[in-house]
């Protein structure tokens, strides 16, 4: 004898939220297309074990709630003991707009269990449901008994928290399963990250100290690629936040590092090392827009890489601050706001010495790593 919930009732409530929800991730909309194809069944509630979350019904002995049962709960419970921690209400949290980023082997879960669970008791659906791949290293199942995996304790002793940010994100599309493999993480750092984004942005504070005193120059004439270049800038915020808002993380970064890339072409063509003696005005319009793409990376950056944007900033003498945690309640630690991308910095605003944000990954050290993870 167990205890059912009426999943049955909500089927036609459940496809409809299901097929029409336009904010649905569409791989995890047709893993639950699939569910409703045969029909729902009520679902079992109620498992015959002593460990576990006892039944909340009468005098029930030796048998607990399924853990599906009653895990979902916890969402609400933490999110409600957040709230009291610092004087708020859980259901306006809850109401406002809930995502659920889970692995792709727990989707039927949250589309078809879950949003059932809660259309029982009128509360708001999530917003959104966003599944993730599976992960493997070096082309095979991760297993912690067998020794094949890299700690992320482990992997911080040796390098940067954003490097793995950096090749997670732009590695693995969330819908499709990724690998970790040493050397390709070497490869995309020391070219991606060393060689496009830190090169620009080092060279711009480098040549901005060494020929304009550390201020940003007035801007002076431009031409085509100059202000094609301002556009690129002016648009990358809102290309960068179209494609966190869908999701879509990899996107966004891609569209920074194919920016950076951009710039360090412009950069090149516009070789104000040399112009500063043959047409200033080329070579202060190069530094002045250089800057302020600088700038605009150090929000864009900053939910992905956001103890490099906080180096960056520094540099840029900006307030803000990245703030491990949840959520940061303490006034006087200014936050970066994403409207701050679209602005330009004045004219003559003075920076401080750069620093190289990156360093190349040695074959050596990957080496050690291998060899090390392997054994």
């Amino acid at each position: 004898t167990q205890y059912y919930f009426n999943l049955e009732k909500f089927e036609e409530p459940l496809r409809q939220w299901i097929y029409e929800n336009s904010h649905l991730q569409s791989y995890v909309q047709n893993f639950a297309k699939e569910w409703l194809k045969d029909g729902l069944k009520d679902w079992s509630m109620t498992r015959d074990m002593k460990w576990g979350i006892p039944v909340p019904v009468g005098d029930v002995d030796d048998k607990v709630l399924y853990v599906w049962a009653e895990a979902f709960i916890g969402y609400q419970s933490s999110a409600a003991q957040w709230a009291e921690e610092h004087g708020l209400n859980w259901k306006d949290y809850w109401d406002d707009k809930t995502v659920h980023f889970i692995g792709k082997d727990i989707i039927y879960h949250h589309t078809i269990f879950w949003p059932s669970m809660l259309m029982a008791n009128e509360m708001s659906l999530p917003y959104s449901v966003i599944g993730g791949g599976y992960l493997s290293l070096e082309g095979r199942k991760m297993s912690t008994s067998k020794g094949w995996v890299v700690w992320v304790d482990d992997f911080l002793k040796e390098f940067d928290s954003d490097l793995l940010r950096y090749y997670l994100i732009i590695n693995a599309p969330l819908n499709k399963d990724t690998d970790f493999a040493w050397e390709d993480f070497q490869r995309r750092i020391n070219n991606e990250l060393t060689d496009n984004l830190g090169n620009f942005i080092h060279r711009t504070f480098t040549f901005t100290t060494k020929f304009f005193d550390g201020k940003i120059p007035e801007k002076g004439s431009f031409d085509e690629d100059d202000a094609a270049f301002e556009e690129e800038i002016k648009s990358l915020p809102q290309r960068v936040g179209d494609a966190i808002d869908a999701f879509e993380f990899r996107d966004g970064l891609l569209e920074i590092m194919n920016t950076t890339k951009n710039a360090n072409k412009y950069f090149n063509d516009k070789k104000p090392w040399k112009m500063v003696k043959e047409d200033m005005e080329s070579a202060k319009t190069c530094l002045y827009l250089s800057n302020q793409l600088v700038h605009t990376l150090s929000v864009v950056l900053t939910p992905y890489l956001p103890e490099t944007a906080s180096k960056i900033r520094e540099v840029l003498g900006m307030p803000g601050d990245y703030t491990p945690g949840f959520m940061n309640f303490d006034e006087r630690t200014p936050q970066v706001m994403w409207d701050e991308a679209s602005n330009f910095m004045e004219s003559g605003k003075a920076i401080g010495k750069a620093k190289p944000l990156f360093n190349k990954i040695e074959d050596e050290k990957i080496k050690k790593q291998i060899s090390k993870w392997q054994h």
